[in-house]
């Protein structure tokens, strides 16, 4: 209490408080967020970055010199080194390096580029290399991530204009030094080898560990901060030692020194530490709060150790402030609730325990580690009582494990998607610590117990974490019993991690890798909608809005410059609607994309399906405005924009098509040629029509067909364009005919109807949005997600059930769907996987069935299956 009325150590203790507070509550989001572009922001996380890296290297001797003093046992050094080693060979050589998040961390690398460029503290969405490594950019954006990893990107961009690979390497790095300091930084707290081997190790062979820092994401930084803020909190806590010749007034001098720059050291870790995640400001509490009783009785350094901490954290404080919170992370108001953590925490339980599916991982959790950090909790808290250090971790792990909380309550979407398990790794060292301590107890208590009555056991208990067990054989060889059994049950699971099960599922890795494989090695200028994507990498890049509202002056600077290398990327921007969760906010706009397909004169190069879903188009972009003619692309993907089949009324056909005046066009109807422009004699398996119309200006054929009395249904009509015997397919629709025999299945009710996601849609996809496939909006049918079972009572006698299946547009993830026809208990259709983008015309005869059922179902995963029923009619 005396300490407390300091008056360094009250303003020590206010200074946070009065500099975050009056920033929260006298600046506006709009002020925050030019802060977060300017220099200023940038330049705190980078020279503090400097501070960090400098006084460590000054402070390293220090440190292991504080370390050799604790006595760690020479066999547990040796063996954490080898495993160190160990692992880090194996994760390089069985995980592939790739980017968690093409959108996500393709952001601090073209913020880095920015930093460099400008020193602007945001990505770069519109810029220019004019000159090698030399960025021009034109447009900056704000990010909610901070700053910390771009500013690390940063120091490697003077040697290389491409910091992909340089991030591979560090996060590799990383992962060999958390390691390291894992065991370091539970040997210093606990002086028990045992328990620093083994949680060590648990911690380096957990699957999703190794996968993340084999990625490009923020995560493994945090890992790797908290464990050194874990060891230097220690070492802060701990009095310098001197030679015996030293002098009394020589050491008060020097211990001041040193003492104030292992506390600076802290506070600079925490401070980066910090920028992290936005989370993570709470999770420094577990390292102020046990430090907090010695800083002050040194006033002085607590106040200095306070100032450098809230100065450092001022720049993800103000990118906080630019949201306001955790806004960015959209939802329905349901993403930020108390239903909402103990919804995910279930959740998260429930994926962390999925057992292997034909000896494959689910995902890079295993269940069985689960379940012994489980366990292993709970021994901590029922001995807590007996053993003063599992107090201490205990009091660390509340106060460092309430930013998972926040995490969880906070996060968009939930732990079944395979990006957001990535946040699990805030709390993975902590569950490998658990497991130490369930086999601590189980191996090496338990055995003390049975085979030795010399002592108490707790007494045995203050020996060993006194240290005075700690070097005998007999345990180093249960810690190696552990570590085998830590790495065997990844080992046992080696084909999932050469599967790359963490990204296999994610579609924009995917999409970055094909893209990063097809690019030319010349530097070039590429439109896309993820343009940060590109100057992340060192390439000039644009978006398709952007680039068309360019003035042509500068338009004709690009193509002079890249000598006509510029191209245009259709990725999954341009085909999403919107995100399949429903607390996920993340709308995607395809109409920016098909005005600039349909205003500009491009050439297909490259096309692909990624991961069976939607396709990526690659063009080349030429330096004219010219409208695309059928002719120049390829009609199946963009041909809504060129050309249009419709039901006028009923037995009337309207097509519009623009193309060249004299080419010769066939339509098509089911299997029959009711039209050809050409001739006024038809084959013999033309239907007659009559009373055809004929629309010609510049640009356009338009044509009305009487189209001859027709069983009323589905079908598939069909446009040809004829040119020297060759027959190319122009556009494929689907029309219907209707009369007064046909009964919409839309407009019954169901008896029954389930589904493994939302509830049945009438008429709107799953999602409430216009139902789709193919790009053609049905305006009846039924929308569901599989697997799902919909089931009807017919009152009446039909003859024939027809209907359109296939997955809804704004489904741009998962794997398919098959879609099942049931008459009174009987399967009388069913259809292959169908993947995104693909409709199937079905008929099927019904007469005398009483009951009819409708079934959708899954294929390996049921991410993104929106099942659509289109035009679903009985005919009598």
């Amino acid at each position: 209490m005396r300490n407390l009325k300091n008056p360094f150590n009250i303003l020590a203790i206010l200074f946070p408080f009065i500099v975050l507070g009056g920033l929260h509550f006298s600046i506006s989001n709009k002020t925050a967020e030019v802060f977060d572009l300017s220099h200023l922001s940038s330049n705190i996380v980078y020279y503090t970055l400097f501070l960090f890296i400098g006084l460590g290297l000054f402070l390293s001797r220090h440190f292991v010199k504080h370390l050799l003093q604790n006595k760690p046992p020479t066999l547990s050094i040796l063996t954490i080194l080898f495993v160190s080693v160990f692992a880090t060979l194996v994760t390089q050589k069985q995980v592939e390096a790739k980017h968690r998040v093409q959108s996500d961390e393709a952001i601090p690398m073209s913020m880095a580029q920015n930093m460099k460029a400008q020193g602007v503290g945001g990505s770069c969405d519109h810029g220019i290399f004019m000159e090698p490594k030399r960025l021009t950019c034109e447009s900056s954006a704000k990010s909610f991530k901070g700053k910390l990893q771009a500013s690390i990107y940063r120091l490697s961009l003077s040697w290389n204009p491409d910091p992909t690979n340089f991030g591979f390497g560090l996060h590799l790095c990383l992962y060999f030094l958390s390691i390291i300091l894992m065991y370091t930084g539970v040997w210093l707290w606990s002086k028990n080898s045992f328990i620093s081997l083994v949680s060590s190790s648990f911690m380096a062979f957990t699957p999703m560990i190794m996968f993340q820092f084999r990625s490009l994401s923020v995560e493994p930084l945090h890992v790797f901060l908290s464990l050194l803020a874990l060891n230097v909190l220690h070492f802060c806590l701990t009095p310098l030692s001197y030679p015996a010749t030293t002098t009394q007034a020589n050491k008060s001098k020097e211990f001041k020194y040193k003492e104030a720059l292992k506390w600076i050291f802290l506070a600079l870790t925490l401070a980066l530490f910090s920028q992290t995640r936005q989370e993570s400001g709470i999770a420094v509490l577990a390292f102020a709060i046990p430090a907090l009783p010695f800083l002050m009785k040194k006033p002085k350094i607590f106040l200095l150790f306070s100032i450098v901490f809230t100065l450092g954290i001022i720049p993800i404080v103000m990118t906080i402030l630019s949201y306001r919170g955790f806004n960015f992370q959209g939802g329905e108001g349901q993403a930020h609730s108390l239903s909402n953590l103990i919804e995910h925490i279930e959740i998260a339980w429930e994926q962390m325990t999925l057992s292997a599916k034909d000896e494959r991982l689910i995902n890079p959790f295993l269940k069985s580690t689960t379940y012994m950090a489980a366990a292993g909790l709970f021994i901590l808290l029922a001995r807590a009582y007996f053993v003063p250090f599992y107090r201490k971790a205990i009091l660390f792990v509340a106060l460092f494990g309430v930013q998972a909380l926040i995490i969880l309550e906070n996060v968009s979407g939930d732990m079944t998607i395979t990006i957001n398990q990535r946040y699990t790794l805030v709390i993975l060292p902590i569950f490998a610590f658990f497991i130490a301590i369930l086999w601590y107890e189980v191996l090496v208590v338990a055995a003390r117990k049975l085979f030795d009555n010399s002592q108490s056991i707790h007494q045995k208990h203050h020996d060993f974490f006194t240290g005075k067990q700690n070097n005998n054989v007999q345990t180093w060889v249960l810690s190696i019993i552990v570590i085998t059994m830590a790495f065997s049950l990844t080992f046992m699971h080696r084909n999932s991690l050469r599967e790359n099960i963490m990204y296999k599922n994610i579609h924009l890795p995917e999409e970055q890798s094909i893209i990063h494989e097809w690019m030319p090695k010349k530097d070039a200028f590429y439109i896309y909608n993820r343009p940060w994507h590109f100057i992340a990498i060192g390439q000039s890049a644009t978006d398709p809005g952007r680039f068309s509202r360019l003035p042509q002056a500068k338009k004709d600077l690009i193509f002079k410059k890249f000598d006509g290398r510029v191209y245009y990327i259709r990725g999954l921007s341009c085909w999403s609607k919107k995100t399949y969760h429903r607390k996920a906010q993340e709308n995607r706009i395809p109409q920016v994309c098909d005005r600039f397909e349909k205003n500009s004169h491009l050439k297909k190069l490259y096309s692909t399906k990624v991961l069976n879903s939607y396709s990526l188009n690659i063009h080349q972009v030429f330096n004219y405005p010219k409208r695309s003619s059928l002719s120049q692309n390829n009609p199946m993907s963009n041909g809504a924009n060129q050309s249009m089949v419709t039901l006028q009324s009923y037995g009337t056909m309207s097509v519009t098509l623009t193309a060249p005046i004299q080419e010769v066009y066939s339509v098509q109807l089911g299997e029959k040629e009711i039209f050809r422009n050409s001739s006024d004699e038809f084959t013999k398996n033309t239907l007659h029509a009559d009373k055809t119309q004929f629309l010609v200006n510049m640009q356009q054929i338009k044509f009305q067909i009487l189209i001859p009395t027709l069983t009323p249904g589905i079908y598939e009509a069909k446009v040809y364009q004829l040119k020297q015997k060759t027959k190319t397919l122009v556009i494929k629709k689907f029309i219907m005919i209707q009369d007064q025999s046909i009964t919409l299945l839309s407009t019954l009710a169901p008896v029954s109807s389930k589904q493994n996601w939302g509830s049945l849609a009438i008429n709107k996809s799953v999602e409430l949005n216009p139902l789709s496939i193919q790009n053609t909006v049905y305006p009846s049918g039924l929308g569901t997600h599989a697997s799902s079972e919909i089931r009807y009572s017919l009152k009446q006698p039909y003859q024939e059930f027809s209907t359109l299946v296939g997955l809804d547009d704004e489904s741009n993830c998962g794997d398919g769907a098959m879609f099942e026809i049931i008459a009174d208990g009987q399967s009388i259709y069913k259809s292959p996987q169908i993947s995104n983008g693909k409709a199937l015309l079905v008929k099927r005869a019904i007469l005398g069935v009483k009951e009819l059922t409708l079934k959708t179902h899954s294929g390996s995963n049921k991410d993104c299956d929106h099942t659509n029923w289109a035009w679903p009619m009985l005919r009598k």
